[in-house]
């Protein structure tokens, strides 16, 4: 809508309101839905004059209706808007300043849903930008931007994975992947992940996952996942729009800390849009040795006998044969310590878990 924002536009849609035809009213309606929320105090100021028809106060309030529900998807922050900035930063394209906004409105959550005001534990003015991709030792004050891999320790880190990361001590980090997190221990950390994520022992963390969460020993943190929820020992833990846990350990009555508390919120969205993994009608992951010096992937085809291994960077083919007609192009990138491998071919990224054979 041309000059949609300015102040004589709006007034001059919101007279027409009251047009006597209907298809100028049916016009006048869409133009101020388009202008959005500038629309709202004007359409609110009409609706209070003495001399407003009923035609204008019928179309008005069902106006401020579909606004209101506008501000609050706007308002509303999705856990893929912050995974595809993990996406964009492996391909040189990360926005900065969105990534940030995105953030600040997550420890907003978190600080509504905790009842407790939270703050960032790093922010991008804090860290480095990334060097090389050799993530094997520890990292401080540092942006690692990676497809896939694997870190021994973080400090004050941003972590920007597109597809899978592991790390074995995390310390007021912020982590985010597209598909999987493997922490062994996390303090004051910000963890999110599309479909997996493994937290063994931490404290003070908000951790989220698109699909499946499994936490052994989580105290103080905010835990959501949008499909599973998987932990065993608890203290002050709240559960965060995720279903019923799928094991939990009884305590004594006496002490109500340990039980789980139960939150739901409109704020955040953990829900993804659903996305086929190319691999899994193909093959079944049996296996993965995740040896430094000799990573393999075993698997079976869905349809033959037998089973095949995949080695880093080689085509997915028969032993001592050529490769297989159904997966031609994948090869084999990465092979996680929790039983997971990761598959490429191009861009298109495939992650499999030896639990989800079938």
């Amino acid at each position: 809508v041309a000059g949609a924002g300015q102040p004589e536009t709006i007034k001059r849609w919101i007279q027409q309101l009251d047009a006597e035809a209907f298809a100028d009213r049916e016009a006048a309606s869409e133009a101020l839905l388009k202008i959005g929320l500038d629309a709202r105090a004007p359409i609110e100021a009409a609706l209070a004059t003495p001399n407003a028809s009923l035609e204008l106060q019928v179309r008005g309030r069902d106006l401020l209706e579909k606004l209101k529900l506008l501000e609050k998807r706007q308002n509303t922050l999705q856990l893929s808007a912050l995974l595809e900035q993990a996406s964009l930063a492996n391909r040189g394209k990360l926005d900065q300043a969105k990534l940030h906004t995105l953030l600040e409105r997550l420890v907003q959550v978190w600080s509504d849903v905790s009842g407790e005001a939270k703050s960032l534990p790093v922010t991008l003015k804090d860290v480095q930008p990334p060097g090389d991709r050799d993530l094997s030792s520890a990292r401080t004050n540092a942006l690692v931007v990676v497809d896939c891999g694997q870190i021994s320790s973080g400090k004050k880190c941003i972590v920007l994975a597109e597809t899978a990361v592991e790390i074995s001590r995390a310390e007021e980090c912020i982590i985010i992947a597209g598909n999987t997190v493997n922490v062994s221990s996390a303090r004051n950390c910000i963890i999110l992940a599309g479909e997996h994520i493994h937290v063994r022992e931490g404290e003070n963390n908000l951790i989220l996952s698109g699909g499946l969460l499994q936490s052994s020993f989580p105290r103080k943190t905010v835990v959501g996942a949008a499909r599973t929820l998987k932990q065993s020992v608890s203290a002050s833990v709240i559960h965060l729009n995720s279903p019923p846990t799928e094991q939990r350990w009884l305590f004594a009555a006496g002490q109500p800390d340990r039980n789980p508390k139960e939150v739901r919120s409109e704020a955040i969205i953990l829900e993804l849009p659903e996305r086929k993994n190319a691999l899994e009608d193909a093959i079944t992951l049996t296996q993965v040795i995740s040896s430094r010096t000799q990573p393999l992937a075993i698997f079976q085809r869905r349809e033959g006998q037998g089973e095949y291994v995949a080695r880093i960077d080689q085509e997915l083919c028969a032993p001592d044969g050529p490769p297989l007609p159904e997966l031609a192009g994948w090869k084999l990138m990465y092979c996680g310590s929790s039983g997971f491998a990761v598959f490429k071919k191009g861009e298109e990224r495939a992650v499999l878990r030896v639990s989800e054979a079938r």
